[in-house]
């Protein structure tokens, strides 16, 4: 019933009559002079523009569609139909393929349920889909089958499976980059959809992600939920007992800050910290920071601002405490990640050589005082 259809066009039909009592038969058009629609991929062919349509198949004691086709400048469907002694279908789609969102193979069982065998989708131009956004409490079962699923432009997922129920419940598994293996589950909530991740090996993420260019170790969770009314996601990233290596905006900063042994950790054996924890928005075009921390025996850092995906710019603030597992103390008085004394930074400009701005007088500044002389989060330039 989603699917409206008005108008008319000219159409060519040919029908085979067999001695079976079957009869073959193909329609095709090109149908200018019809408006079709399925609103709930946000798909519209106007009257006026051109779609090829062909379809073909035989009659007789059953019925069988041999070929869907439909060309369109935003969709392309090739598929066949079966129909059951029951009366009820089977459908088949060899490709179907909206503009830059999707571009599937599936079956769509007699059940109803639906199967996604191979393809590739980009979630951040499916989010913006009304199904997603006005998706119903209950739907059919799901099984999917991904061999690229696109989260941003250089975090690709592969061999991504996934299944759900009715209710939209469901778990799923893949690979980020082809580095790092995980798993989860999914859940509906008001707003669209809630994701838990899990990996055993934290490093790995860490490395798909760009954001060092070696670490080892650690396991990592993470938190999504969509934002209601708003294309992005609220999340939640908790990273335990991870060593880090080659990172280069904290190369940046230890090289600012003159911090020569953990410098020489960075670059060497690696960074070792207990703890990472990031609370964020992540939105279409930018990733917001609003509260992060990281620390462990040598180090203890916080940080909040802002990052751009699109020129890979950022532009944030924080607190760096060396020797945190004495300075620690002072997180009492202050944020996770902070000790009793730390040096005010900020990070400006590309992510790979940002510029680095330190206050070395803000060492001498209690933590007791730092909250409330705290500088707004910085916006994006």
């Amino acid at each position: 019933p989603e699917i409206k259809i008005s108008g008319s066009a000219p159409a060519k039909i040919s029908l085979k009559f067999r001695e079976s009592n079957k009869v073959e038969f193909e329609l095709t058009s090109g149908l200018k002079g019809v408006e079709l629609s399925y609103l709930p991929i946000g798909w519209i062919k106007d009257i006026n523009s051109e779609a090829d349509l062909n379809v073909s198949g035989v009659l007789g004691d059953g019925f069988v569609l041999d070929d869907i086709s439909l060309n369109s400048s935003e969709l392309v469907v090739v598929g066949s139909a079966l129909r059951n002694t029951d009366e009820s279908f089977v459908l088949n789609f060899e490709k179907l393929a909206l503009r830059d969102v999707f571009d599937l193979q599936l079956v769509i069982k007699k059940d109803g349920s639906l199967d996604i065998i191979g393809g590739q989708l980009n979630m951040q131009e499916f989010l913006k889909l009304p199904l997603v956004k006005k998706s119903s409490k209950k739907s059919s079962p799901i099984t999917i089958y991904l061999d690229e699923l696109k989260l941003y432009e250089k975090q690709i997922v592969t061999r991504f499976t996934a299944a759900l129920e009715t209710s939209g419940k469901g778990k799923f598994s893949g690979s980020l980059n082809d580095l790092a293996s995980f798993n989860g589950n999914i859940d509906r909530i008001d707003a669209g959809y809630s994701i838990v991740a899990n990996s055993n090996n934290a490093g790995s993420f860490i490395r798909a992600l760009g954001a060092a260019k070696a670490a080892d170790g650690g396991s990592a969770q993470l938190n999504l939920r969509q934002l209601k009314d708003t294309p992005g996601l609220k999340g939640n990233l908790k990273i335990k007992n991870i060593r880090l290596r080659n990172m280069p905006a904290l190369l940046e900063l230890l090289d600012a800050i003159s911090i020569v042994g953990l410098i020489d950790q960075l670059q060497g054996p690696g960074l070792v910290l207990n703890e990472i924890e990031a609370d964020f928005i992540n939105l279409p075009d930018q990733i917001k920071f609003e509260q992060a921390s990281a620390f462990g025996p040598s180090i203890g850092i916080s940080l909040e601002g802002y990052y751009a995906k699109a020129t890979n710019n950022l532009n944030m603030q924080g607190v760096l405490s060396p020797l945190y597992v004495v300075n620690a103390i002072g997180s009492i008085f202050t944020r996770k990640g902070e000790g009793l004394l730390g040096f005010n930074y900020r990070l400006k400009g590309n992510a790979d050589r940002p510029e680095v701005l330190v206050n070395p007088l803000s060492i001498f500044s209690p933590a007791i005082f730092r909250e409330i002389f705290r500088r707004p989060v910085p916006n994006l330039e």
